[in-house]
């Protein structure tokens, strides 16, 4: 009898670990906003430089497989312009908006723009309704080309037109994040795309992903895998309902420019539980904030490295002073 309990309690342990184990494969990337780890930015955030103020839509069906299906109606282009406000221009199936900006986008350190849909949240169960997109660039209004984006949400069941999705499940895709908090981009991630610039980025677009689950409808992630989100949307303000676009200078979450140091680096990047500055003579201090400017750890340089085990996977800001320079850096916490 003795042994008949240990087994099962042995047993139970090890399911746990299965399944622990299981969730985090499930969840690969930055969780919810307003969660530690987020990438998520607020609309009010330090680090948003100016709001997209042009642009042109081309609307999708309100119901794709319906030949004779409207179009989407919902907003105007103008809805797009200015910080989120709750008017929002809906693009329908596959419907597509292009911003033209103003003054071109530069690759700073760490994330570039933000783009911000009104995705909610049902306050009796936590769970967030998102619609989401594919996000293109270009350095000549001609060529554009898309953020790698990556979704791990499940496909055997169709996410039903109010159904929710969990933002761990998300990479690289616009409507990760709900409404009032813009996902983020990075446009290191395009820094070796034959064709563009991403120190002269003039352009963006927009894509509504068709979240259909059905081969026939459904649209694809970078490594192949059909997104599933809510779907048929079929309602004049079906598909991605796009609120504002805003520029980022990550420069603003600490007041400084970052200020290039000659053989001065952070490493691993991506880091696990340690990180370790390199080209150091003297020693100096360490702060590392969320991509929302947050202080979240700080820590006197030795030639030790840094245990960073506590901190939730996401994007971080590693500023250093030494010697009276600083230098920021950003790294990936996996």
């Amino acid at each position: 009898m003795d042994y008949f309990f240990d087994m099962k309690k042995i047993l139970g342990i090890a399911l746990s670990v299965l399944l622990s184990t299981s969730l985090m494969a499930q969840w690969p990337f930055a969780p919810a906003a307003d969660s530690m780890g987020t990438t998520a930015i607020h609309k009010d955030s330090s680090i948003v430089a100016a709001w997209v103020q042009s642009c042109t839509v081309t609307r999708g069906p309100q119901h794709l497989p319906n030949s004779n299906s409207p179009l989407a109606d919902v907003g105007t282009e103008a809805s797009v312009y200015g910080a989120p406000d709750g008017d929002v221009l809906s693009l329908g199936d596959g419907g597509f908006v292009i911003i033209e900006l103003v003054y071109p986008i530069v690759n700073h350190p760490g994330f570039d723009f933000a783009v911000f849909e009104n995705g909610l949240v049902d306050q009796s169960n936590g769970g967030h309704f998102l619609e989401l997109a594919f996000v293109e660039v270009s350095s000549d209004g001609v060529s554009f080309f898309r953020f790698p984006s990556q979704s791990y949400t499940q496909t055997d069941t169709q996410t039903h037109p109010f159904g929710f999705t969990d933002a761990r499940d998300l990479y690289n895709l616009a409507g990760k994040y709900r409404i009032q908090y813009g996902t983020p981009f990075d446009l290191s991630e395009m820094d070796t795309v034959v064709g563009l610039d991403v120190d002269a980025i003039t352009h963006i677009k927009i894509t509504d992903v068709v979240g259909s689950i059905d081969p026939a409808y459904a649209s694809y992630d970078s490594y192949g895998r059909m997104i599933n989100d809510p779907f048929p949307t079929s309602f004049g303000s079906g598909g991605f309902d796009l609120d504002a676009v805003a520029v980022v200078d990550i420069s603003f979450t600490t007041g400084m420019e970052p200020t290039e140091t000659p053989g001065l680096s952070v490493y691993p990047n991506p880091a696990s539980n340690w990180i370790k500055v390199s080209g150091l003579i003297e020693t100096g201090s360490l702060a590392i904030r969320d991509i929302q400017g947050r202080l979240v750890m700080t820590s006197e340089i030795t030639n030790s490295e840094i245990n960073i085990s506590s901190l939730p996977k996401g994007m971080y800001l590693v500023e250093i002073s030494v010697e009276g320079e600083r230098f920021l850096q950003k790294i990936l916490k996996q």
